[in-house]
């Protein structure tokens, strides 16, 4: 807080800590921060987003009825579920995982 009771913008703040700081501190701390927001922005163009199927949607998947998909889970069998709230929500990565343990199973 200031003096007159107002809090300092984050300008003045970040002027305040780089006048006490190494002199050319400014210029390193301003590309640390363009650098850091460029590989963040890319980290979120290039990862996919994660599609969600519910109980229902997996069961038509594997062509059974929901409550056999609801058993599988709790004998801890089947793509591994992530509860959300009340419902069971299965990733497609835990899917294609699930496939490829199947596809194992009748190769092997």
């Amino acid at each position: 807080m200031t003096p007159t009771g107002d809090s300092p913008s984050s300008e003045a703040l970040r002027n305040a800590i780089l006048s006490s700081a190494v002199p050319g501190a400014a210029g390193m701390l301003d590309e640390l921060l363009r650098r850091h927001a460029h590989e963040a922005t890319e980290r979120l163009r290039t990862t996919t987003p994660t599609v969600w199927s519910t109980t229902a949607d997996v069961a038509k998947r594997y062509c059974t009825v929901p409550g056999t998909v609801r058993y599988w889970r709790h004998i801890g069998y089947g793509p591994k579920g992530t509860k959300v709230g009340r419902r069971v929500l299965y990733s497609e990565h835990e899917l294609s995982r699930f496939d490829a343990s199947l596809n194992a199973q009748v190769e092997g």
